[in-house]
This record gives structure tokens, sequence and C-alpha cells, in this order.
């Protein structure tokens, strides 16, 4: 029966992250708005920059779609600093060193005595590393 047909909306597409603040209550933040030009697979929370706040690492892109619709493939990754409050700021790949052409579905990190090492899974292409992120000047 249609008039009893589970329906499903939505009020925003945008690329956000869910703030927990404590006491069952819940936020939603939109992330900037450089970060919305292309998918997001994957979020890597950890302070990339040793500020001593929590920075983010974000992969994507969708590379197999339908014949009627171009691929997804705007993002080379982004890398968007904390303020400890909530906020997040993206710094543009030319500043970030980050530059990731690929169909990424996920990352991960693993600690180094050189820094923090992001490892990027890639749909039918191998695992890549981007080694001691960020750069150091």
């Amino acid at each position: 029966d249609l008039e009893k047909a589970l329906r499903y909306r939505a009020w925003n597409f945008a690329s956000s992250y869910i703030e927990n603040q404590g006491n069952e209550k819940f936020a939603i933040r939109n992330l900037p708005n450089e970060v919305q030009l292309s998918s997001v697979n994957g979020i890597v929370a950890e302070d990339f920059n040793r500020d001593g706040h929590l920075d983010l690492l974000l992969v994507g892109n969708l590379f197999s779609s339908e014949v009627e619709t171009t691929r997804n493939d705007a993002g080379y990754g982004f890398f968007l600093t904390g303020d400890g409050n909530g906020q997040f700021q993206a710094v543009p790949n030319a500043e970030s060193g980050l530059f990731l052409k690929y169909d990424m579905k996920d990352a991960a990190t693993i600690k180094t005595p050189k820094g923090v090492v992001v490892l990027v899974a890639n749909n039918n292409d191998v695992l890549k590393a981007v080694a001691a992120f960020p750069p150091e000047n």
C-alpha cells in the first residue's frame, strides 16, 4: 500500500559532521564551502599541525556512476585546521601539499617517529601513503 510506504526526506546535502555536545545533545555542522566540491567518503580527525586542536583530513570522489552522470572527481583531499571550538578552516592544497586525485574510499593514520602517516584506500587501486603529514616547513 503506497499510503503506508516509508518516506525519507533530506534537508541538508552538505558534507557535515555531527558534534556530540554532551547530555544527549548533538549539533550538525556543515564543513567549509571548499569541501563541498566533491563527495566525502572518509574523514580522519587528528591534531596534524600539533596546535592542541583536532584537524580533519577528508578524502572522496566517485569515479563510477551511471552513464548520464559525469564522474565526481573535483576532490584532491582536503585538510582542515580546527580551532578547538568546532570550527574548521580549509587549507588550500598548494599550501598543505595534499594532492590525491584518486577514487578514494577511506583513510586512516599511523604514527611514526617522523610524524603521522595517512593511509588512503582507493577503489580498484593500491593503498597510498601520505608520509609525515603535514609536511614540515
